[in-house]
């Protein structure tokens, strides 16, 4: 039993009552149990007897000792009763609801790309692999990052300590110009939006992506998840098997509209840049390569 509990590190409240409501009727917060104790009280007396008492004795509940005495035992019973309220918290709630599915056979087992040939859209899925950040919040910190020792090169600050003069032309400060603002489009399209993209891959190179709600998602719980082993348990709204397919993880707010491949070339030219002059940054991918599933979480655990 206790290899079977499991810790929401994220839990969306909602969805789960409405699963378990619609399997058992409704959802109670509380259970109510009575316990009953019995207490008895036991007392005898003695006497003599002597002649054939059989009748009698068994009539008066009396007992005839070895000794020819007469023994008469008095008990009495008392029930006790107590009344205990135990109230479900939200993890609890979440290992009912997922012993129940998976006691229906209501789960469907993620591991292997062969797996999502047997996976639809609508069914309910457990994948348990790690945890990537968010794409776009990967790129932010890039940019961030690096983005002192850019203005110290463009200001000629290397120059001096280098003697050198800097190597960046006239296209190279248009395309960091065009990243910074591109980069600012970007943070805002995060700061307004309630949800935030993850991205979690396995062993065997299948990935799931899934969009969390900030209600339920922090920044500490971000970076808790990350380089550990999860599961996911949500359903699915798309999967990709095929080769060479992929989905643009830019794809809300104003950076929507712009081709994925114009991004990676111009973060690509930067990071280029950034190598010319003795700084090997990779550049996070904005794409993510099939196989995947697309799922709405229910759940995160461990």
């Amino acid at each position: 039993m206790a290899n079977n509990l499991t810790y929401p590190t994220y839990l969306d409240v909602p969805m789960m009552l409405d699963f378990l409501g619609t399997l058992e009727d409704g959802v109670s917060h509380s259970s109510e149990s009575i316990e009953k104790t019995n207490q008895s009280r036991s007392g005898s007396s003695e006497g003599s007897l002597s002649g054939s008492t059989s009748s009698l004795v068994d009539i008066l509940g009396l007992s005839l000792s070895l000794s020819g005495k007469l023994k008469k035992d008095k008990s009495k019973d008392e029930s006790v009763e107590n009344s205990f309220v135990r109230t479900h918290t939200s993890a609890s709630l979440f290992n009912k609801l997922r012993r129940t599915l998976s006691s229906e056979g209501a789960i469907t087992q993620v591991e292997a790309n062969s797996d999502l040939n047997s996976v639809s859209p609508g069914e309910v899925v457990e994948f348990s692999g790690k945890v990537s950040p968010n794409p776009l919040a990967s790129l932010i910190d890039f940019f961030d990052n690096v983005k002192p020792f850019i203005d110290l090169h463009l200001s000629g600050g290397f120059d001096e300590i280098e003697g050198t003069e800097s190597q960046y032309d006239d296209s190279d400060k248009n395309n960091i110009q065009l990243v910074s603002s591109f980069i600012e489009l970007l943070r805002g399209d995060i700061e307004k939006s309630n949800v935030v993209d993850l991205l979690m891959a396995n062993n065997q190179g299948v990935k799931a992506i899934f969009a969390t709600d900030e209600e339920y998602f922090t920044s500490n719980k971000e970076s808790m998840f990350l380089g550990g082993t999860f599961t996911l348990l949500g359903k699915v709204t798309q999967v990709e098997n095929n080769t060479n397919q992929s989905m643009n993880t830019v794809r809300r707010g104003a950076m929507g509209v712009i081709a994925h491949h114009f991004l990676e070339d111009l973060f690509g030219k930067l990071a280029e840049n950034l190598e010319i002059h003795g700084m090997r940054q990779q550049v996070p991918s904005v794409q993510v390569y099939s196989p995947w599933i697309q799922v709405v979480p229910l759940a995160i655990y461990v």
